[in-house]
């Protein structure tokens, strides 16, 4: 064989190498599980953080364990030369258990409860983590040791041309490894028990300058004036909010109810693919279902909030690739009432 074909089977069997070198040690922690430096590293301890144990159902919410100790959660990007999500969770999946960690709960996609599911679980925000709601896998593995269960957890998704892996690591009794690794090192997702007493968490555990997480969208507005909206999903090339509950926009409808002379204005931006014009009308548009949404859940006074676009005129990433068009197509809340 030779040719592209031969040099992704070099490339493929090459990571499958890095899979399964190394000691038993955490593959998210110590040991890197592939050749490429992640995207986003962050190590908190102690910290609390939720692993799947089923599929989330309407009945049910997220069967769900909460576990507390050394959490330490990464994200790569890696080439996709063919290879399928379901390969790539396999070798993850061997080499951890390799090392000792029996399966908890493995899962994909739809049969993992779709979009219910994604954002019920810690995912690190885009661009570093992306999941395709229509192609991402999940599994969750334990192993005993001294100190109590030790567990990692992977989701694997992909985008044109990438795939996208986050593998988190909860260690317990024990300091994180490299705390001081990443300036966005942050504890993990505020979590709630619902009325079957199993824990929910909504949003993603990272938390960077630009994330929006529970408890934190009010708290940036407040200090910088504005935060963006990252755990919003729109349809394809649409305007419209997927169907489900955010937990930003909950968190926003509950303070505006609170602070009736506070007033938002909510912002849309997008990435630079098409013209101005277009790219200001999609991005106001959808500056709209979000307002429309807080306005009808919390039946707010019309003039309390407003929405506009931008288009592509504020960009925070690089429209040179598909990872940072994706950060750039996004809706920002703003405070715009003044003393």
């Amino acid at each position: 064989m030779t040719g592209p074909g031969l040099r992704i089977k070099r490339r493929w069997a090459a990571l499958i190498v890095i899979l399964g070198a190394g000691s038993a040690q955490p593959c998210s922690a110590q040991a890197l599980p592939f050749a490429v430096a992640p995207s986003h590293r962050e190590t908190a301890s102690p910290s609390q953080t939720l692993i799947a144990t089923g599929p989330w159902s309407k009945t049910t919410g997220l069967p769900a364990l909460t576990l507390t100790g050394a959490v330490t959660t990464q994200s790569w990007h890696l080439p996709d030369e063919g290879r399928s999500t379901l390969q790539l969770l396999a070798s993850l999946q061997d080499k951890a258990q390799g090392e000792g960690f029996d399966p908890v709960f493995t899962c994909a996609d739809v049969q993992c409860g779709g979009f219910d599911f994604r954002f019920a679980i810690p995912v690190v925000p885009e661009p570093d983590m992306h999941v395709d709601l229509g192609n991402f896998r999940y599994a969750a593995l334990t192993r005993a040791t001294p100190q109590g269960p030790e567990y990692q957890v992977f989701l694997v998704s992909r985008g044109p041309g990438t795939l996208y892996v986050q593998i988190t690591t909860i260690t317990p009794g024990a300091p994180a490894p490299d705390a001081t690794a990443s300036a966005t090192d942050q504890t993990g997702p505020a979590l709630a028990s619902g009325t079957d007493g199993k824990a929910v968490a909504s949003l993603p555990v990272a938390q960077t300058e630009s994330a929006a997480a529970p408890g934190t969208v009010v708290a940036q507005l407040q200090a910088k004036g504005g935060a963006a909206l990252d755990d919003l999903v729109f349809a394809p090339a649409a305007a419209a909010l997927v169907a489900g509950d955010y937990a930003s926009l909950t968190e926003l409808g509950a303070w505006l109810l609170d602070n009736p002379s506070v007033t938002l204005a909510f912002v849309g931006h997008s990435d630079a693919t098409g013209g101005l014009t277009g790219n200001v009308a999609l991005s106001r548009r959808r500056a709209e279902s979000v307002r429309a949404w807080v306005q009808d859940r919390f039946d707010l006074p019309p003039g309390q909030t407003t929405a506009e676009g931008v288009g592509y005129l504020s960009p925070r990433a690089s429209n040179a690739t598909p990872e940072g068009q994706a950060a750039n197509r996004r809706v920002e809340v703003m405070i715009t009432s003044t003393p």
